[in-house]
């Protein structure tokens, strides 16, 4: 059964008790964390048709992680729900995903890139999936409903290897008594379809772990955790006032990234970050002129391993005019790991949300038999990142031999005195010429 029955002239609604508190709210945002077939996805249009209905004409929005689960999830299940009712419209574009109706229009978006959000005003927005998408996108979604005041619905799997900042940050805004925000957690068989057998079933053969994500919409955070970090202490959003910044780079046939950085005399400053798959280096020539004119980057500390892909971008900058240092990284993994592992633990390593390809890795970034195992391409990049700017900055402040001689014969000289005054068999009146 599912959350509604279709007639002719309409569609009856009969949702189950967390489903109608989520109908009936006019809480400003609302995060929804469930087991797997608890009903979240049949609500989505429901939900979203009830704040048209309510709302009236203007612009609403349903994002997912992915672009194929807009089209296979998304506006199916919308598309499916407004047929033969008063919300049935027609496309306005079908490239762009935009389907108008009497009561507005409706914006389908990936939130893989949250900057194309941009640009409308929504009076309510639904974020599917939302555990699998970058804070950045939920920040994005908040800030484009402001001036209608809209409300925001957030559905999501408690996702263990992506960025929590679903699970952290909405949950204790909602514990601290945060009245804009309600966060509800139930478990699949809150859903009287739920088969009741499957749930017993799996209770008894799934680790803890397991059934916690599948079945109860409980979030626990992944054991063995590389970099295990408060989160609320390093991931913070980074003011950029034109600094010099650094990059580290992996460069690959399956993806290409770079790590973004500056440091202060605070900490080494990570402001944004670069991900694309493309197998062409020339594909990624245009995008790395453009950011390291824009965080005037000096140096990108990359691969050795990855020589020859980083002579062609290396070839295609020179050809637009884009000078930049490429300086061959530090590539052992576990000196990287401890670096970076120190950085953050000292409070010296501050992550934008813009960089949350790398939150999700680091989230995911696990010990399996003595050896770091996880996705890494961002991971990888940081930590050369770390490394190279640690060896840039010993390099760049090395004392030169004069310096270094003037340092020892001070050393020298206190280690004197600390010697003639602590003695214990020093002479019991010392005259103060005796130590200079």
């Amino acid at each position: 059964m599912g959350l509604y029955i279709e007639t002719p002239l309409s569609k009856i609604i009969h949702p189950h008790k967390y489903q109608t508190l989520i109908l009936l709210t006019r809480t400003k945002e609302t995060a929804c964390v469930t087991g797997q077939g608890s009903g979240k996805s049949s609500l989505v249009p429901v939900w979203l048709g009830t704040q048209m209905m309510n709302r009236g004409t203007g612009e609403y929005a349903v994002t997912e992680p992915v672009n194929s689960m807009v089209e296979r999830v998304a506006i199916r299940y919308f598309l499916d729900f407004v047929k033969g009712t008063e919300l049935e419209g027609d496309w306005i574009s079908k490239k762009y995903n935009i389907y108008g109706t009497n009561y507005g229009t409706v914006n389908f978006y990936s939130t893989e890139i949250p900057e194309h959000m941009q640009g409308s005003h929504l009076k309510a927005a639904v974020m599917d999936e939302a555990g699998q998408s970058p804070r950045l996108a939920y920040t994005t979604l908040r800030g484009r409903l402001n001036l209608f005041d809209g409300q925001l619905l957030m559905l999501s799997n408690p996702y263990m290897k992506k960025d929590p900042w679903l699970f952290l940050d909405l949950k204790k805004r909602y514990d601290e008594g945060d009245l804009t925000v309600l966060y509800l957690s139930f478990p699949s068989i809150a859903n009287p379809a739920f088969s009741r057998k499957v749930y017993e079933r799996d209770k008894k053969i799934l680790t803890p772990e397991e059934f916690s994500f599948q079945h109860l919409g409980v979030y626990i955070k992944p054991q063995g955790l590389v970099y295990d970090y408060d989160r609320s202490a390093v991931v913070k959003e980074v003011k950029y006032n034109g600094e010099t910044c650094f990059a580290g780079g992996d460069f690959g046939f399956d993806s290409t990234t770079l790590e973004i950085g500056f440091v202060n005399t605070v900490a080494l400053h990570l402001v944004n970050e670069y991900f694309k798959v493309d197998i062409e280096p020339s594909g990624h020539v245009r995008a790395f002129a453009e950011l390291i004119k824009r965080y005037h980057i000096n140096i990108i500390f990359y691969d050795p391993a990855a020589r020859a892909f980083m002579s062609e971008i290396q070839k295609g900058l020179t050809e637009l005019k884009v000078p930049v240092k490429f300086e061959k990284a530090n590539n052992d993994v576990h000196d990287g790991v401890r670096e970076k592992n120190r950085a953050l633990k000292g409070g010296k390593l501050i992550i934008d949300p813009k960089c949350y390809h790398l939150l999700d890795e680091d989230m995911g970034y696990i010990w399996k038999n003595g050896e770091p195992s996880g996705e890494r391409h961002c991971e990888d990049a940081s930590r050369y990142l770390i490394m190279g700017v640690k060896n840039f900055l010993h390099r760049e402040y090395a004392p030169t031999k004069v310096e270094k001689k003037a340092k020892d014969w001070l050393a020298e000289h206190f280690q004197n005195l600390y010697d003639k005054v602590m003695n214990p068999k020093r002479k019991e009146n010392i005259d103060w010429r005796d130590i200079f």
